[in-house]
This record gives structure tokens, sequence and C-alpha cells, in this order.
């Protein structure tokens, strides 16, 4: 993949996920605004807290995830889309990072389809 979200940091990979799947945006340094103009003081560390990112796998009906001990020791999220056709997938350390990056694929993958 050339979006290199594997590259970024936990606040990095949080920022991308607030703006593009929770539809955040950042008002200032310190605080962000939610999509109903309601101000939050803290974005939860999506790219860390798998309880964060849970909720937002919930909206998917095909979602399928498991650790990759023996090769990799990475774990694999992969989320299938307009039924079943299309998908996105994460690869990362954490369950957590991997979510939110097979989450922003898919989100990306599906506006850029016409699907929003």
């Amino acid at each position: 993949m050339t979006d290199e979200l594997e590259t970024k940091t936990e606040a990095e990979l949080s920022a991308v996920f607030a703006i593009e799947i929770c539809g955040f945006h950042k008002e200032a340094d310190t605080y962000w605004v939610d999509g109903n103009e309601d101000l939050v003081c803290d974005i939860p560390d999506f790219a860390t807290d798998a309880n964060a990112v849970l909720p937002w796998l919930e909206e998917y009906e095909n979602v399928e995830f498991y650790f990759c001990s023996e090769d990799f020791d990475k774990w694999y999220v992969g989320i299938l889309y307009n039924n079943g056709i299309s998908g996105a997938f994460g690869f990362d350390k954490t369950f957590a990072r991997a979510a939110c990056i097979a989450l922003i694929r898919a989100a990306r993958a599906r506006k850029g389809a016409g699907h929003e």
C-alpha cells in the first residue's frame, strides 16, 4: 500500500481516524470539534485503544481478524463491504492499529467509489 498508514505514530494515526472516520476536525492546537460542532477536548487514542475502535468495526457486516504469531507477530484485520465484493485490510503490531488502518482504507475506498 502506498498510503503510509503503517508508518504513522499512534498520535498521527488517531488523528487521521478522528478526521476520516469520526468526522472530527481540529479547531485549534488544543481541541477538536465533532460533526455536530460540539467541542471534544480529547479524542480517544484510537491507535492504542481497541475499545475505542470496536464500535466502528461493528458498522461492517463482514470483519475478520486474527493474530499472525508464527510468521509476523502482527494483527490482521480485514473488512469486506459492497456485498462482499470489495475489501480493505490493516496489518500491524496491535489490534487497534490494524483496525484503524483497515477502517481508514475501507472508508477511503468507499468514498472513492461513491458510497459515502
